[in-house]
């Protein structure tokens, strides 16, 4: 299966070509004009009262997000995983990449016990993947960079490690373009696309860091 959204980031705006990013609500600014009538309880009231059903909305879309993706990562595992090695190394790569970003997902909006497991998986599946691909994959495989811009974003954004987020997208970006070697043709359009996530992402995270 794909990936459910295209997006950007999340809090840090890094760039990715498949984050389903944690579900944010807020209040709409124009409550903060609201009439007050009687005083400022009654302006509490009043947000209150309208605060109350987005909360319950974020919980559903948090409920159904989690059900959405812990489905996927059990056909994942049980399923498309078991029979991958059948298929080549690609196909390994590919469904393992699939289900760290799943668990990904799980982690940006999860809490407590529940975000470290995910967290915990998404880190082995990410570094499982990482491992076969590496001298398998060609510099410039559109799968081996994809799998390098989630990771990476995974380190800095979920796992707080910004060092090692730019470590790998930086070694990611280099392998690429020296194999590239200025050719740009339409064959390497969507490396080039992903090149230019890996790009922006470490120019993002290093302003962020200095």
């Amino acid at each position: 299966p794909s990936d459910l959204l295209e997006d950007g980031g999340a809090a840090a705006g890094a760039l990715s070509p498949d984050g389903l990013g944690s579900a944010a609500f807020s209040l709409d600014p124009a409550l903060g004009s609201l009439p007050l009538g009687g005083g400022l309880a009654d302006g509490h009231a009043a947000v209150d009262a309208v605060s109350e059903p987005l909360r319950v909305m974020a919980r559903t879309v948090r409920q159904e997000l989690e059900a959405y993706c812990l489905e996927f990562i059990d056909i994942l595992r049980a399923h498309l995983l078991a029979y991958s090695a059948e298929i080549g190394v690609e196909a390994t790569v590919f469904y393992k990449k699939l289900v760290g970003d799943y668990y990904r997902y799980l982690s940006e909006y999860t809490m407590d016990g529940s975000r470290k497991e995910s967290t915990l998986e998404a880190s082995a599946f990410y570094t499982d993947a990482l491992e076969l691909a590496e001298g398998r994959l060609p510099a410039t495989s559109p799968l081996l960079l994809g799998l390098a811009l989630n990771t990476s974003v995974f380190y800095f954004e979920i796992m707080n490690t910004p060092d090692k987020a730019c470590e790998l997208a930086k070694t990611t970006y280099d392998a690429a373009i020296a194999a590239l070697d200025g050719r740009d043709d339409v064959n390497h359009k969507e490396a080039f696309m992903l090149l230019d996530l890996l790009r922006e992402n470490l120019t993002i995270w290093t302003m962020s860091e200095s």
